[in-house]
């Protein structure tokens, strides 16, 4: 019983896109703009940046976990090993994406 290939095909490549849009975005706001602490600071105080830098966060974890996923269930055949690798992937990320949440709301 497993996911369809195509569904998470799409994911990862939507999440790629958003990714790239982030990058580029951040890089535009660099451009010109003097890029010392204070100022980033300033610029993620935004909620529109603080919010694309969320959907930013949570699509580099889907496309993580999906080339993970991938990968694990090509190259690892002992289902015990397969999913101690991927349980132990999903606690990070799911870590990660926690702290990252709490970095950009300025909890941490």
């Amino acid at each position: 019983m497993g996911t369809s290939g195509l569904r998470d095909w799409k994911i990862q490549r939507l999440s790629a896109v958003i990714l790239a849009l982030y990058a580029v975005y951040l890089l535009l706001m660099a451009w010109g703009h003097t890029t010392d602490f204070e100022s980033w600071v300033l610029v993620f105080e935004h909620p529109s940046v603080r919010a694309s830098t969320i959907v930013a966060l949570f699509a580099l974890l889907f496309h993580a976990w999906i080339g993970v996923w991938t990968i694990t269930t090509d190259y690892l055949k002992d289902t015990v090993v397969r999913l101690l690798v991927q349980g132990l992937v999903v606690c990070l990320l799911g870590g990660y994406g926690v702290w990252g949440f709490m970095i950009v709301e300025g909890m941490v």
